[in-house]
């Protein structure tokens, strides 16, 4: 084991915890709705406890998680989601389901911004691209086997999902407690590179500085629609289009295939750095694609739609990773506010969408997410011009 570099240590448990996260995440629609007759807004609630726990954690316990070594966060982290899904497992209503999400969600702090924080760690530029491109594309693997993992075993059992998260989590929380004095990791906690200085300036100022905001809206606004197509419509797909799990679990790894493509090529591509334009698109076809399914019935169109999301969505994940840390001394800190923002996106849209959902039906939901889209293409344009103006 130490041997074992440090680009081997994040990606494989990017990969791994992503596909654990997102498969017992979309489990629960299933599980919560056999088990607890749930209805479409408790389980929108029960995602929202999830993100909110971990949206107050990211801020709340900042400092701690910036102080904390890398080693602990990930035992923490680990730990807890392993405590929240037993909790899942062995409720009989679901109060207890709602408790285990928010430990779930406090943990997930301690994990995703210090992994993100330590692999920036003194990168800019083409090398910070690049990076960004193999991370996602690790994590985005895991989402992309997520969904027909947990289509295909919650058709035999809606259990077997979170007995296979059970199984994940107790085992990496065994590889990092056992690993805790690996050198690799031991040698992030000295010189991790918490807070970094930025090594070639490129794009800290100018576009760079002017996209990071408009990218850091497009993103939590992109991301109502994911937690609506996570965590809402698979309910629709199942009651009013009569599809079923493996089915779902199908048209959702399209999604998760599309997004992995668009993160893996904006990874390894310069064009799109520091440009207005791809951003303004990006976050309009996202919404001209959420109105799309609100009338698509057939599975071509609907997996057409799922795709042209996932692309989309990967665009403005990547778009807020790199510019969000682009020039910036706190990667950690930076990668926080990301959490928070897909976090914050996420509770709106599986609550407020399985709020509209239940009340209104499948077309309201999905203009409600293609309408907050709108500030988002509100945001490129007023900072577009900022750019322009600092241009001349």
């Amino acid at each position: 084991m130490t041997r074992i570099s440090k680009s081997t240590i994040i990606y494989i448990t990017a990969f791994t915890m992503a596909l654990t996260i997102n498969a017992v995440n979309l489990a629960l629609v299933f599980y919560s709705k056999e088990k607890f007759q749930a209805t479409p807004a408790q389980v929108g609630i029960m995602n929202a406890c999830y993100n909110i726990s971990y949206l107050l954690a990211c801020l709340g316990l900042r400092r701690v998680v910036s102080r904390l070594a890398i080693r602990w966060s990930m035992v923490l982290a680990t730990g807890s989601f392993l405590v929240g899904v037993l909790f899942i497992y062995g409720g009989k209503t679901i109060v207890p389901a709602y408790f285990g999400q928010c430990i779930s969600g406090a943990g997930t702090a301690f994990f995703w911004p210090p992994l993100m924080g330590w692999l920036s760690a003194g990168l800019e530029g083409q090398a910070l691209g690049r990076a960004t491109g193999f991370y996602n594309l690790s994590w985005s693997v895991g989402c992309i086997i997520s969904p027909m993992l947990t289509g295909y075993l919650s058709s035999r059992d809606a259990s077997y999902p979170l007995v296979m998260g059970i199984t994940s989590y107790l085992l990496a929380f065994v590889f990092f407690v056992w690993h805790r004095n690996h050198p690799m990791l031991v040698q992030a906690d000295r010189g991790g590179g918490r807070r970094q200085e930025s090594s070639s300036g490129a794009g800290a100022g100018g576009a760079g500085a002017v996209l990071r905001y408009p990218a850091w809206v497009g993103v939590a606004c992109t991301w109502v629609g994911v937690g609506f197509i996570l965590f809402i419509y698979p309910l629709a797909a199942e009651d009013i289009l009569k599809l079923d799990r493996e089915q779902i679990g199908m048209l959702l790894l399209l999604r998760a295939l599309a997004m992995t493509l668009a993160m893996s090529l904006l990874g390894f591509c310069r064009f799109w750095h520091f440009k207005p334009p791809q951003l303004l698109a990006g976050h309009v076809i996202m919404g001209v694609a959420m109105i799309g399914l609100g009338v698509a019935r057939s599975m071509g169109a609907i997996g057409f739609l799922l795709v042209v999301s996932g692309l989309m969505s990967g665009h403005a994940y990547t778009n807020s990773l790199f510019h969000g840390v682009s020039g910036s001394y706190d990667r950690t800190f930076r990668m926080a506010v990301h959490e928070i923002l897909l976090s914050t996106g996420a509770v709106s849209g599986a609550v407020l969408g399985g709020l509209v959902y239940q009340h209104f039906g499948l077309l309201p939901a999905c203009l409600l997410a293609a309408g907050v889209m709108v500030p988002a293409v509100l945001a490129d344009l007023n900072w577009w011009k900022a750019a322009r103006r600092e241009r001349h």
